[in-house]
């Protein structure tokens, strides 16, 4: 059967497509969270729904881009931190994307403009758009990197609002008023997921213009209403982010476009030179679509910026092919709104985070919605090929055609399944950064934090002292030192340690974690005074790092300066802004230990409210009730704790005091004796154990 008559069965091509798509990123369900994922999604506990309330939820939407968190809030409340469940839904989505783009060239291509010259082609095109679009290996980073789900969802109510317009401008009756509705609710979404939605508004009035009313004046009048609703809606939005969420208000934003561009610490360039090699960025991504072999995808491109058109040689043909090309898109408008919409589109989706804003070079994830444009482009160039007659060319040009096509998608199948088991684990994600990027040092960075976090502490050290050989910046240079004072903590070489640490924090005295490691150096060879001032360092510079305060709180009752312990706790629970459950919990305890028992009481019960799921603290506070000879309400603790860890020996042996404290011996015996199977050498159970079954004796006689 020839191609465009497989092409012409739409409904079960696209379920092949979106089942081809599941199957090249079946070896993905597993893979680990990576970079960003850790601070944005893992660790951040404002995602961590532990209930739906809207305090909870009021935690989650105030955030950037609140639409994203929200998902990400909702996978935490059903499976915590299993990366399982983040994979599918960031899956699903692609799969969605997948159909929505689908959907979109369709209709675009039955418009009344288009539909004479490609209407019986429309499916054909779609279908093949939405294939290689789903399919290719650059996909991986916007999919596979859970974080990226933002570029998901966003590029998804993009497509939905561009959909949902089309159909309000091409129906009448229900479905007209249906497609305004839709968009209202769609736009909001797509800038509340991520940032690139703010071109929406110009391809809105773009697509109006180019397939709709054919006439600029025409395309004012029909588009105006709609593009400026998204541009106020986009207005209010940025508003919010620079003056809300961004310290330093409009400031912030100048600062984001105009300052000089900083790679993290490693490159910096001016906005001059950050378009010049915008333009080289623009080649490479073309390349990347064109031939997307693993051996060529990066996750942290060592990308050398542009300083003048001929350093390097390259920017000047970059910057001649990117505005011949975009030259051309506006050249053509008139004759072929198609193509020239499809490289505006590809552009236009690409100028806000390669030329404007403030950002790393190169990502392969922001080609997730400007590659629908480009393979929409070579979609069309495909179905032209296959029309061209003589007949017999025709045939023989089909057959070829075919083949090349098919062995395209074969390899753009396997190219996708070999890139995501780079995906799979930091280790092997970094590694292969490390080997494309040799002289990147966050590469190195990320690979020893890797190793290390894998208990790997030799060839992590390994990694740290080849990223200290390539001469990083002071960002990098203090991070990796840190990594490596780490290290020798965790195997006691303290003296080497507190040398190393010394290093990281004169490289970059305002690294906060190069002053806490250097605290807790200190304080491991009891040189209490030092650790304190590398903890306060540390706390002055990151106020919500929970474990300042509780290494100054620890260090001064270890002096008996119980006092100045009892302030830094409180100093804590006032300034954090979550995770106060656990100083209440270190401030009862030490009220506990001076006899502020009423205070002890009060914190516990306060550390509970805020966090009910502590087995630790639920015992804390039954040992505080049982010393009050309040055992009912001691009794009751001690099962708490027990329910929620069946294995807290600790709150068993505790139980078992408190019957036999009532008298309720058999029950105490069973208690110990529990403790004793799981811990034969448990250092109290036995002892009660022993003086419960003599008061049972005793009892007996």
């Amino acid at each position: 059967m020839r191609i465009d008559r497989y092409l012409n069965q739409p409904r079960w091509i696209l379920m092949a497509v979106l089942a081809l798509t599941v199957l090249i990123y079946s070896n993905t369900f597993q893979a680990e969270f990576q970079l960003d994922d850790f601070a944005k999604v893992k660790n951040n506990v404002n995602d961590h729904l532990d209930e739906i309330s809207i305090k909870n939820l009021e935690k989650v939407v105030l955030q950037a881009r609140p639409v994203a968190h929200l998902t990400f809030a909702l996978n935490y409340y059903l499976h915590q931190s299993d990366v399982f469940g983040y994979h599918i839904i960031n899956i699903l989505i692609h799969l969605a994307n997948t159909i929505a783009l689908y959907l979109f060239v369709w209709l675009t291509l039955n418009l009344p403009l288009n539909i004479h010259r490609w209407g019986s082609q429309a499916h054909q095109v779609a279908v093949m758009t939405s294939l290689l679009w789903a399919i290719h290996p650059v996909q991986t980073q916007a999919v596979t990197y859970i974080v990226q789900r933002m570029t998901l969802l966003s590029s998804l109510f993009y497509l939905v609002t561009l959909i949902a317009y089309i159909l309000a401008r091409t129906s009448a009756g229900h479905i007209r008023l249906l497609g305004y509705a839709v968009m209202v609710v769609s736009f909001p979404l797509s800038l509340g997921s991520k940032e690139i939605a703010v071109t929406l508004p110009v391809f809105i009035f773009l697509y109006e213009w180019y397939f709709l009313s054919g006439v600029f004046v025409v395309a004012i009048r029909k588009a105006a209403w709609v593009v400026l609703l998204c541009g106020l809606l986009t207005s209010i939005y940025i508003t919010g982010y620079f003056l809300d969420l961004q310290e330093g208000g409009w400031d912030a934003l100048k600062g984001f476009i105009l300052k000089e561009y900083v790679a993290v610490g490693e490159t910096s360039l001016s906005f001059y030179e950050r378009t010049l090699t915008g333009a080289r960025v623009m080649v490479h991504y073309i390349s990347l679509l064109l031939f997307p072999h693993p051996a060529l995808l990066n996750l942290d491109y060592d990308f050398p910026g542009s300083h003048s058109m001929v350093d390097p040689w390259t920017t000047l043909p970059g910057m001649i092919l990117f505005l011949g090309t975009f030259g051309y898109a506006i050249g053509v408008a008139k004759r072929h709104p198609l193509i020239s919409f499809c490289i505006l589109w590809f552009y236009g989706n690409l100028v806000l985070e390669s030329f404007i804003l403030h950002l790393d070079l190169v990502f392969e994830h922001r080609l997730y919605l400007p590659s629908m444009g480009f393979l929409f482009l070579g979609s069309m160039g495909i179905a032209y090929l296959t029309q061209q007659e003589p007949l017999l060319v025709s045939n023989l040009r089909k057959a070829l055609l075919g083949i090349i096509i098919a062995g395209s998608v074969l390899f753009l199948c396997l190219w996708t399944y070999e890139r995501n088991e780079t995906w799979r684990t930091e280790i092997s994600l970094w590694e292969d950064v490390v080997k494309k990027s040799p002289k990147k040092a966050r590469a190195y960075f990320n690979l020893g934090n890797a190793y290390k976090m894998a208990g790997m502490l030799e060839k992590a050290d390994e990694v740290y002292q080849a990223g200290l050989k390539i001469e990083p910046s002071n960002h990098y240079l203090s991070k990796i030192l840190v990594g490596r004072g780490w290290i020798h903590i965790k195997k006691q070489n303290y003296s080497e340690a507190i040398e190393i640490l010394q290093q990281a924090v004169q490289a970059n005295p305002n690294y906060f974690l190069g002053w806490f490691n250097l605290g807790v150096a200190y304080r491991m060879v009891n040189q209490y005074d030092l650790a304190l001032i590398a903890f306060e360092q540390s706390r002055d510079l990151n106020s919500q790092h929970l474990w300042n305060y509780i290494h100054i709180g620890e260090i001064y009752e270890r002096m008996g300066a119980f006092e100045k312990a009892v302030e830094s706790y409180l100093q804590g629970i006032a300034v954090m802004d979550n995770d106060t459950w656990r100083l209440r919990n270190k401030l009862a305890y030490l009220y506990e230990r001076i006899e502020r028992f009423n205070d002890a009481f009060n914190e516990y019960r306060l550390s509970l409210s805020e966090n009910p799921n502590q087995p630790e603290i639920h015992n804390n506070l039954g040992v505080l009730y049982y010393k009050g000879n309040r055992f009912m309400e001691a009794s009751s603790e001690f099962k708490e704790a027990l329910r929620q860890n069946p294995t807290d020996l600790d709150a068993r042996n505790n139980l078992g005091k408190i019957y036999a404290a009532m008298g309720n011996l058999e029950m105490a015996v069973k208690e110990f004796s529990r403790v004793l199977e799981m811990q034969p050498s448990h250092p109290t159970a036995r002892h009660n154990l022993d003086q419960a079954l003599k008061s049972l004796r005793g009892a007996a006689h």
